[in-house]
This record gives structure tokens, sequence and C-alpha cells, in this order.
């Protein structure tokens, strides 16, 4: 894991430089959560590729957040993960239908 603290400076504890972890990791995708016209949670997620020495590869996400935003996040998840099961319980219901009664 690499940690910044606010001026820029690394932590590094799994004994990797920079440079090492810069030849094994592959920017294959970025999302700008900042774009578009609407509130609410925003952050950028970067899709790296990692490729090990011995061949194996895997895809990961690095999340940059803002401090507030990060705060936000961990005060409202237990509501957000409500609302995503109310949300999925309802479908299962509507693709039911009236026939598992």
């Amino acid at each position: 894991m690499l940690l910044m603290d606010e001026a820029g400076t690394a932590d590094h504890d799994n004994g990797w430089s920079p440079a090492q972890i810069q030849q094994k990791l592959t920017v294959v995708r970025v999302k700008n959560g900042f774009s578009g016209g609407r509130g609410g949670y925003r952050d950028i997620k970067v899709n790296v590729l990692f490729v090990s020495d011995q061949g194996f590869a895997m895809i990961g996400e690095v999340a940059l957040v803002l401090a507030k935003l990060r705060d936000y996040k961990q005060a409202t998840h237990e509501l957000y993960e409500i609302l995503r099961e109310r949300e999925f319980f309802r479908q299962v219901v509507d693709a039911l239908g009236d026939d598992w009664l």
C-alpha cells in the first residue's frame, strides 16, 4: 500500500520504489466522478493493470477522494446499504410477480 500525506510525501510499506511501482502498473481506465451535472458523492476512479514477475495479471482500482467526501461516505454508508438492499428485494418481487405468493 502506498500512502500519501497532504504534502504528497509517500510512505512505502511494501519495499518497492516509486519507479518499480510505475513499471508494474498500467492505467487502463479513468472515471471522473466530478464531471456531470448532478450533486452527491464524487471521486476519481483509476483502474490499473498489475502484472507480477511471474506473469500473473490483476486489475485493481484506485479511488481518489476528497477528505470531506470520504467522511460523508463513511457517515452515510449504512443508509446506502439499506436502500440498496431494499431496491434489490423490490426488483426480485417484481420479477417473480404474483405467482410466488
